[in-house]
């Protein structure tokens, strides 16, 4: 089976964006609670895994010869 990057994942990005988001918001004085926060990620991953078709990998290990 194909594989792609870690880094061109959508579920990668949409992760790593909204924890960086996060701590900015809050500096911004933008108040949200735990809780939703909890339920937009799981959403969020719900649907990334809904359309999900290719694993991804870290490092990309090569088929022993033969």
């Amino acid at each position: 089976m194909d594989s792609k990057s870690l880094f061109s994942s959508k579920t990668f990005w949409v992760n790593t964006i909204g924890g960086l988001l996060i701590p900015v918001l809050s500096q911004m004085g933008v108040s949200v609670s735990a809780d939703d926060i909890a339920v937009l990620f799981a959403a969020a991953n719900i649907i990334l895994r809904i359309i999900t078709a290719v694993p991804v990998y870290i490092k990309k290990v090569q088929a022993p010869a033969k």
